[in-house]
């Protein structure tokens, strides 16, 4: 996620001299892949991880903005295969990019709050 919302010459800069290793077979081990993923990620404003970390383990992650517009955390949940059910995928991303997107607003982010996720989720989660 913090790659993905770098600045191009960051993220060039942070990926020189890393080795991309394998930790499950749906791991990303090419840059060819790994940049894919990492626009798609800038495109859909959020992240999933489908077991590429370890095996069984499946993750949404969303950015979390200050008030410049910079990338300053992420916000993200991991459950077990077990408990994942695909057709709940969409209302739990919303969920994850509504609670980065209060935060990011706490923060003082006035850019695109939505990333989207619709305004009667944002609406809906408190702290």
């Amino acid at each position: 996620m913090l790659l993905a919302f770098a600045r191009a010459d960051e993220r060039e800069s942070a990926m020189k001299g890393v080795r991309q290793l394998a930790f499950t077979p749906k791991t990303l081990t090419t840059r060819a892949a790994l940049q894919a993923e990492l626009e798609r990620i800038r495109q859909q404003g959020f992240a999933l991880d489908d077991e590429e970390h370890e095996e069984g383990i499946h993750c949404i992650g969303a950015p979390v903005f200050d008030h410049t517009g910079a990338i300053v955390a992420t916000i993200s949940v991991s459950w077990p295969g077990f408990r994942y059910e695909r057709e709940e995928e969409e209302a739990q991303v919303d969920q994850v990019l509504a609670a980065a997107a209060k935060i990011s607003a706490h923060l003082g982010y006035q850019g695109d709050r939505e990333r989207g996720c619709p305004s009667d989720i944002m609406d809906a989660v408190s702290f």
